[in-house]
């Protein structure tokens, strides 16, 4: 017999029962009892021989929740769990819970029928089930077309599964759900809003950014950056109130982000480099593959060593770092503006929405973030559905990750070769030609290529936006234009998920999303075809 021992059974020196009637949520509550008597037995079950502390528990729970969310498990999504009565069960149960998702039992009596009717009325994504259990779900799998992801909770899981408990737990062991609120017992769901508002800074404040550089220079901005992010983050980080907590972190990391993502370093670094922007702007965005790959791994062991106050701490410092190598940078070199830059931003933009190759450059750049982000926030959901198991397609999305550093290696001589413009034709197509590799990834060969192949072509794209954005535009206003640029591929980026979303829901299929992906790419690379301006011709030693 499996049984779950209540919190009740501790002693009033470890607390007494009932301590945790101020939670907000169940997960908020299970938190506390782990906090409290984490120390004392929670599940035992003796015909499996297991038992579990409340804290091997949450840390059984903390990895199952890693791992449904790396599936795209989310907040609100029904979530089945079909088996016996066994130590699982609560492991799979309150992983659902963390993640704001909703577990629901289905009787193990149930005929393929009636689990069908299930499935159906809940448009059941994800589901737990043991191996006596699954003929009778395989059954009823036949009847519906939204289930992705089995999840079989035997040691060894029989065929017919998408992926066991112990390869989802595998994924991300380190998973917190929710670090920030288990302590501050702030909604959930306001916490994910800040972080939306974090973007939404970003991307707005990168047009703004990009003005600021045009019209009073590089040192200015990176001085004011450095000292207003970093102190407002660091500032954060001692708030026990959420609005305050808010304000200081998401208007902190946004003005970060508008500062230091590539829409300005592209600018600083093609300034700076003078006769050699293209060189300089290869080179930034290769420190940047590097950069990106080590931040969510470091963030992860920051905020489990030092918690995630201490994180945010270190995230300011290195803020303050960062900016203040960027003056030394451009200290004596770009630093102070021209005359030129005279001319409002908002004039100036204008003017250069005007001339036809910067009108299709600016909307081939929607198109190709409503693409790219498609592909990377389906691309192992695909992978999965397609008999990878998750840990695999996990590993294959970060490879993709590090093929990034393989398309801009070469991006010098290539540029030096063709041009900036057929460039980016070349890397769109190579793009799009890669996507049928992702519908046929259940061959671990065919998902490798594809992940090598987009990876590049996703790298080699973000140095040629600085780049070819660079030859279109006015020196004295490319500030202004290279953040309305990539304003305008997050816009696409935030759009291209949305119809996505639908048509997965409405056909049950990654194909015509994928395919539609595929030939937005090739739409993009066809705007680019036609030439009616100056050409400005690839820079020498570039």
């Amino acid at each position: 017999m499996t049984e779950l021992q209540t919190p009740g059974t501790a002693t009033e020196a470890d607390g007494g029962p009932g301590t945790e009637a101020d939670a907000n949520n169940l997960y908020d509550a299970f938190s506390k009892t782990v906090d409290r008597i984490g120390d004392l037995l929670a599940v035992s079950a003796e015909a499996e021989g297991v038992e579990m502390t409340w804290s091997g528990l949450a840390k059984r729970v903390r990895a199952a929740a890693g791992g449904l969310n790396s599936i795209g498990v989310t907040r609100g999504e029904n979530v089945g769990l079909l088996m016996n009565n066994r130590s699982a069960f609560y492991v799979c149960d309150m992983a659902t819970v963390s993640l704001g998702a909703v577990p629901f039992s289905i009787y193990q009596t149930s005929s393929p029928e009636q689990i069908t009717y299930l499935l159906e009325d809940s448009k059941c994504r994800t589901i737990f089930v043991e191996n006596s259990l699954l003929p009778s779900l395989l059954k009823a799998k036949e009847n519906v077309d939204t289930i992705e992801n089995i999840i079989i909770v035997d040691d060894e899981p029989a065929e017919g599964g998408t992926i066991s408990l112990a390869e989802l737990e595998a994924v991300d062991p380190d998973f917190d759900p929710a670090p920030i609120a288990a302590e501050t017992r702030w909604p959930q769901a306001a916490l994910g809003a800040i972080f939306s508002v974090v973007l939404l800074i970003t991307g707005a404040g990168g047009i703004l950014a990009g003005g600021l550089l045009d019209r009073v220079g590089e040192q200015p901005v990176f001085a004011a950056g450095a000292t207003l992010s970093a102190a407002a983050v660091l500032a954060s980080s001692y708030q026990t109130q959420l609005w305050s907590f808010a304000l200081l972190y998401a208007g902190g990391c946004g003005l970060a982000g508008a500062l230091g993502f590539y829409h300005v370093t592209q600018t600083v670094a093609a300034r700076v480099a003078t006769g050699a922007a293209a060189r300089a702007i290869i080179w930034l965005t290769l420190i940047g593959a590097f950069a990106g790959p080590a931040y969510l791994p470091l963030t992860g062991w920051l905020s489990s060593t030092v918690g995630w106050r201490g994180a945010i701490r270190v995230h300011a410092v290195s803020l303050a770092v960062a900016f203040a190598l960027a003056l030394l940078l451009v200290r004596g070199r770009g630093g102070r503006p021209s005359p030129t830059r005279r001319e409002g931003a908002v004039r100036a933009l204008r003017r250069a929405l005007r001339e036809r190759p910067m009108q299709r450059w600016l909307a081939a750049t929607v198109i190709t973030g409503a693409a790219t982000d498609v592909v990377l926030l389906y691309q192992v959901p695909a992978m999965v559905g397609l008999g990878l198991p998750l840990s695999l397609a996990a590993g294959l999305a970060g490879f993709r990750g590090a093929a990034q550093l393989a398309g801009r290696l070469p991006l010098g001589p290539v540029i030096t070769r063709l041009g900036a413009r057929r460039t980016i034709i070349a890397v769109l197509v190579l793009a799009a030609l890669s996507l049928p590799l992702l519908l046929a990834s259940g061959a671990v060969a065919v998902a490798l290529a594809f992940a090598f192949v987009f990876g590049a072509a996703t790298g080699a794209f973000s140095a040629l936006q600085g780049i070819y954005t660079h030859e279109l535009a006015d020196p004295a206003h490319l500030g202004t234009l290279l953040g309305t640029q990539q304003a305008l591929f997050e816009l696409g980026g935030a759009l291209g998920p949305v119809t996505a979303g639908a048509l997965l829901g409405a056909t049950g299929s990654f194909v015509p999303m994928v395919s539609l992906a595929s030939v937005s790419l090739l739409a993009a690379g066809a705007l680019l075809l036609r030439w009616s301006g100056r050409t400005v011709p690839p820079e020498a030693g570039a």
